[in-house]
């Protein structure tokens, strides 16, 4: 077995709009799906440069960082997974922070490479 992992960069920090005198009417957030799509293709080109594709994982954990969507991060995987059969497990949870600043989401996956 080996173990893959990636870390997504940020998004661009929240957009703020502001009404004609200037004053602020919202924060949105930018969604995160984009940030976890690229840290599931970057996962899947580590797969392949051990032998394996994405049918090989056991085990995926998806950690997206407080106040970003979950929503976002399901969406990304199952557009990845599609309609395969026998999806692996899968770990979904918030977390504070990462160890590299501004990151977004850490997806990890652990897959039976064959011999």
């Amino acid at each position: 077995m080996c173990t893959i992992s990636h870390t997504a960069s940020a998004p661009s920090p929240p957009v703020c709009t502001r009404s004609s005198a200037g004053r602020p009417v919202r924060k949105r957030r930018r969604r995160s799906g984009g940030k976890a799509r690229q840290a599931l293709a970057n996962l899947q080109t580590c797969l392949a440069a051990a032998g394996a594709s994405i049918e090989h994982v056991v085990k995926w954990t998806i950690l997206i960082r407080e106040g970003e969507s979950l929503q976002d991060g399901f969406a990304a995987f199952g557009e990845v997974w599609g309609r395969r059969p026998n999806p692996p497990a899968i770990t979904v949870a918030q977390v504070a922070g990462f160890a590299v600043p501004g990151a977004v989401c850490e997806l990890e996956a652990i897959a039976a490479v064959p011999a």
